[in-house]
């Protein structure tokens, strides 16, 4: 249950978004090259030279599969004569991109002989590296045309595809690197009052130390949260849990504390206060219906574990997520339930602090293991620490 101002707003299920983008090839392919190469390198599946490749063959060309390790980010990457980036050994559905780019390379420089000079690799490397994309997507991609060769209609149609996945890949790789100037949406779900207390006071700086830095905020309680955290539908969540129910340890989750806030139990005013510890003070509303939260269970599993110290068992009452609320059905004499000391509360509702044992409510973050190298997020959880 998160504590925040008095008025507080009803929570709203969010689905996390994104931008997107597609990016067009920027020359056409042509369609013949000069050079004589090797018989092999026209060597494919016995297929008629203009059928297309099958739907298999062009999704293994088009899902990416892009590496995240420091190590794949920091590796040099050689350049052509040109400035041409060569992509060493990524590969893209099983498809090494290397080849990838030497087919690019061929429909717009028109000999395998420039194509080689450009890379600064051999003619030879250049014919056995294309004769094995064909083999990598089950189709032809050139045709002999009398003593040279020219690209067929699926090497043309791959061709044109390559500008494409090159392109994101060396996005991706710029987008990855942890030295990068930190760009990129940063996708947040949290509880209201970490979302208020932590999260919204960073936006107006990083718009301005970081403007290429966006910030996509959900507000969702734990349970909800760390789910779409799971489901990689989020980048980071703040999220808490309580010293008398500690949340599981998850091992694919990276944690750090962000602030901790004493909790008490909400009374009504009329109630008569007494110097006493948490579990007589329980003992004293055990016939009093309790109020606990509706979307998640942190505050209900406090109840009840000062409760069974107490030797009964609550009666729950009544759920509700507003703590504005709880306190309206406080006033209203409907029941007895937790709330923080640092709120402000309405003069009919009293707050009565904890202790022997205290009840300490603990707000972290949490993203998934390995992620905080990415720049973005690395800033943002830099800035989030106090």
């Amino acid at each position: 249950m998160s504590n925040s101002a008095p008025a507080q707003a009803s929570r709203s299920h969010a689905t996390a978004a994104g931008p997107s983008s597609s990016i067009r090839p920027i020359e056409a392919a042509r369609p013949s090259c000069t050079q004589v190469i090797d018989p092999n390198a026209i060597t494919a599946p016995a297929r008629p030279v203009d059928a297309a490749p099958s739907p298999a063959a062009i999704w293994s060309v088009l899902v990416v599969v892009i590496p995240i390790s420091a190590q794949d980010i920091h590796r040099s990457r050689p350049r052509g004569k040109h400035g041409h980036t060569v992509h060493e050994s990524w590969t893209i559905g099983g498809v090494d991109l290397r080849r990838l780019e030497m087919l690019l390379h061929l429909s717009r420089a028109g000999s395998m002989r420039e194509v080689a000079d450009d890379l600064r690799v051999t003619t030879s490397t250049v014919s056995q590296q294309i004769a094995a994309l064909a083999r990598d997507v089950g189709t032809p991609l050139l045709e002999p045309v009398g003593r040279r060769v020219r690209l067929t209609p699926a090497g043309q149609r791959l061709a044109e595809h390559a500008v494409t996945i090159l392109a994101a890949v060396d996005a991706a790789r710029a987008d990855l690197d942890p030295a990068a100037e930190p760009a990129g949406t940063v996708r947040i779900a949290g509880f209201a009052t970490a979302i208020r207390r932590s999260l919204l006071p960073l936006v107006g700086g990083l718009s301005t130390s970081h403007p290429k830095v966006r910030l996509q905020i959900h507000e969702h309680e734990p349970l909800e949260a760390l789910s779409l955290l799971a489901r990689d539908d989020v980048d980071l969540v703040l999220t808490y849990d309580y010293n008398l129910a500690t949340a599981a340890t998850d091992s694919t989750l990276e944690v750090a504390p962000l602030w901790t806030v004493n909790w008490g139990l909400g009374v009504p005013s009329t109630e008569s206060r007494r110097h006493e510890g948490a579990v007589p003070l329980f003992h004293r509303y055990r016939d009093t219906g309790w109020i606990v939260n509706s979307r998640n269970t942190a505050d209900e599993d406090v109840v009840r574990t000062l409760a069974s110290m107490a030797d009964f068992a609550p009666v729950i009452a009544h759920r509700a997520d507003s703590l504005d609320l709880v306190q309206h059905l406080i006033r209203a004499g409907l029941g007895v339930g937790l709330l923080p000391l640092d709120q402000p509360t309405h003069p009919a509702v009293t707050v009565i602090p904890l202790h022997d044992p205290p009840v300490t409510l603990r707000a972290y973050t949490a993203i998934r293991r390995g992620r905080g190298r990415w720049a973005p997020l690395a800033l943002v959880l830099q800035s989030l620490q106090p």
